[in-house]
């Protein structure tokens, strides 16, 4: 696919999956997507957005000249991207054997994550906030203080749970919250609270004969004190027998939501934006066949972010608090309905190495410590 001159839109999305290419003169647009899958390249002589998201997974390549306020590089695999212009905020996602270069790109501000053994290169000129795995690298040619400020994190794996953003420092991961019996806690802080097993068996076996004890006591106390009586019971009179079933429906009827005004609380499952992510997972047609209308508009997750926060009150505070990217949010919200990390992967344009990790850093950036994905599928249900 080739675009000659400028092409001019409100929103410009790009899906390339296979071996597919695509060049493009100029683009001009407010919100800009691009997710490059297996084999496929890319290369856009000039961009200019409000808003940019480039994902690139497999052997993907990619190279753009981007004039951005907020910019996103998500990539994973052996994928490839090379990157030059301006942002005032930009987020660079790496993992695998992944490279982003972005030596080109003038960010004022920036947020750089690398796992695996992946590299990214940067240009941060005021801020830089760097985190890396071991055998990962992050270099920044800007502002040679914003390594300086944020660089200690990407040295060494935090023994204690991380400090972002003016965060009062912690001793115990879930410290935010009063309950210790959390999911996904640590096995060792869960084992000290509970008792060892020859003692817990011992009480069980206590408790349970003192049990049966007490109600063969009460049972022979019963026995004794009902009075016997060789008369037989007098009949209700008839007129009294529909009294009980319609003093019982009465009460149904007062306690009923129409009766009392109030308005049951929907379920996830009866929101619209949840029934057309049902259908989209249940749509077994190939990517490259499938239309504008089973993919998730910025309406759909407005409308998913606003009907889960209203049944799961303080949902959004409580993941916000860690400064969440909006595709890692979005991995949360699809969690929180029940998605599958697959149908997550499909919902978000990504394959499932990348989910994989991003589930896996999340867990790290919440707890100070590593985790696998499933341990913060369960955190992420327990909200």
């Amino acid at each position: 696919m080739e675009i000659n001159g400028t092409l001019s839109t409100p929103s410009f999305f790009l899906n390339l999956s296979g071996a597919s290419s695509f060049r493009a003169d100029a683009i001009d647009c407010k919100d800009m997507t691009a997710d490059i899958d297996g084999a496929s390249s890319a290369k856009i002589s000039k961009a200019d957005a409000g808003t940019a998201h480039l994902y690139a997974s497999g052997a993907s390549r990619a190279r753009l000249h981007l004039n951005a306020a907020t910019a996103t590089f998500d990539i994973s695999g052996a994928s490839h991207i090379e990157l030059s212009g301006t942002a005032s905020h930009a987020e660079y996602l790496a993992s695998g054997t992944s490279s982003i270069d972005a030596a080109a790109l003038k960010a004022d501000h920036a947020r750089a994550q690398a796992s695996g053994m992946s590299r990214v290169e940067c240009n941060a000129v005021v801020s830089l906030d760097s985190e890396q795995s071991e055998m990962a690298t992050i270099i920044n040619n800007g502002n040679a203080n914003a390594v300086a400020q944020n660089g200690a994190k990407a040295t060494q794996q935090p023994t204690m749970p991380q400090q972002e953003y003016g965060e009062e420092p912690t001793t115990q991961p879930h410290s935010r919250r009063p309950d210790n019996n959390i999911i996904g806690a640590p096995a060792e802080a869960l084992s000290a609270q509970q008792p060892s097993g020859d003692t817990a068996m011992g009480a069980i076996a206590i408790y349970g004969i003192c049990g049966i004890a007490v109600m063969a006591v009460a049972i022979g106390v019963f026995r004794r004190s009902r009075p016997k009586s060789n008369t037989r019971p007098t009949p209700k009179p008839e007129s009294n027998t529909h009294e009980p079933q319609e003093a019982a429906a009465f009460a149904e009827e007062a306690e009923s939501p129409a009766a009392t005004n109030e308005r049951p609380m929907p379920s996830l499952a009866s929101l619209p934006v949840v029934q057309k992510i049902t259908r989209i997972i249940n749509d077994k047609t190939d990517r490259a066949g499938r239309t504008a209308q089973e993919k998730l508009t910025a309406d759909d997750w407005a409308a998913l972010d606003k009907g889960v926060n209203m049944i799961y009150p303080g949902f959004k505070q409580r993941l916000l608090a860690k400064k969440l990217s909006e595709q890692e949010y979005r991995i949360c919200l699809l969690t929180k309905i029940g998605a599958a990390p697959a149908d997550i992967a499909r919902l978000t344009c990504k394959d499932r190495a990348a989910i994989s990790n991003a589930r896996s850093r999340l867990y790290k950036k919440f707890f100070g410590q590593k985790g696998n994905g499933e341990a913060w599928d369960e955190f992420i249900r327990s909200l």
